[in-house]
């Protein structure tokens, strides 16, 4: 992920962290709890972000954000499709 012209406010504190629940704001549209990708915006974004048992809020703004892989990627999840 990255984004243009980026601030953030909060406590970062120790990383890496687990993500417990945020928001994706694009423009005024707002994405809870999810992330689109891959994906790319040229409006202004906020990020907004509670990590790890400690519960500190994190707010990452900027002018344009793209969302891409990096790296090779691993199954978080093996769903069994066979009996639906």
């Amino acid at each position: 992920m990255k984004i243009d012209a980026m601030t953030i406010k909060g406590e970062v504190g120790m990383l890496p962290a687990y993500i417990y629940e945020g928001s994706l704001t694009v423009g005024s549209s707002i994405q809870d709890n999810m992330v689109p990708f891959p994906a790319s915006y040229p409006e202004t974004v906020r990020l907004n972000m509670m990590l790890s048992d400690d519960a500190r809020i994190i707010l990452i703004s900027g002018k344009k954000i793209s969302i891409e892989a990096e790296g090779d990627f691993s199954f978080v999840e093996t769903v069994d499709f066979t009996n639906l």
